[in-house]
C-alpha cells in the first residue's frame, strides 16, 4: 500500500490520525483552556501535542461524542480557545517565551488556540495515549520527526488530487 490508504485504515481503527510535535500540551495551552474543558493541567505534562492543521478523522460515534463535540463546544466559547492573556504566537505582545521556560512542561505564554483545545480533548478521549492516534508517515509534507512548527501549517509540494486518487478504492477513481 502507498499514499494515504494506510493512514485512512489506521484512522478507521483509532478514530483519527494526527501528526505530533515535541512540546507537551501544557507548554502551549493556556491554563484557562484546561479549566473550561474540565481537565487537569497536571495530567498533560508529558502529553505530546499533535497539529490541528492536518487530521484524518473517521466518522464514528466515538469521534463525534468524545472529540468533535467537546472541541466544537470549546470553539463556540472564545474564553476556551482564546483565553484572556493569550495572544498571537508570533506577535511581539503575545508574551510567548517558549525556550526560556524551565521545566519544559510549564506554560510558556504561547497558546495555539484550536490546536491547544484539540490536544486537551484528545488527552481525555484517549487516556493520554498519543501513540493510539499519532501517525509517523510522511503524507502532508512533513513527518513525525519534523519539529519545525512552520511545517505544521503549510503543505509544500503536495498534490491533493494524487493523494485522493491513491486513497480511494479503484472503483471511485475516475
Amino acid at each position: 500500500m502507498s499514499g494515504l490508504r494506510p493512514v485512512l485504515e489506521d484512522a478507521r481503527a483509532a478514530g483519527l490520525q494526527a501528526w505530533s510535535f515535541p512540546p507537551p500540551t501544557t507548554a502551549f495551552t493556556h491554563p484557562q483552556t484546561f479549566e473550561l474543558l474540565n481537565a487537569s493541567l497536571h495530567d498533560y505534562r508529558l502529553h505530546r501535542m499533535v497539529s490541528a492543521a492536518h487530521l484524518v478523522l473517521a466518522a464514528s460515534p466515538f469521534v463525534h461524542r468524545r472529540l468533535l463535540l467537546p472541541w466544537s463546544r470549546c470553539a463556540l466559547r472564545p474564553a476556551c480557545w482564546l483565553p484572556a492573556g493569550s495572544g498571537p504566537l508570533r506577535s511581539a505582545r503575545s508574551g510567548c517565551r517558549f525556550g526560556d521556560i524551565r521545566p519544559y512542561f510549564r506554560y510558556s505564554g504561547c497558546h495555539l488556540y484550536d490546536t491547544s483545545a484539540l490536544n486537551v480533548v484528545l488527552g481525555r478521549a484517549y487516556d493520554f495515549n498519543v501513540s493510539a492516534y499519532s501517525c509517523d508517515r510522511k503524507v502532508f509534507g512533513y513527518g513525525l520527526n519534523d519539529t519545525d512548527l512552520a511545517n505544521h501549517f503549510s503543505i509544500p509540494g503536495v498534490d491533493f488530487d494524487q493523494l485522493e486518487r491513491s486513497a480511494l478504492p479503484n472503483e471511485y477513481v475516475r
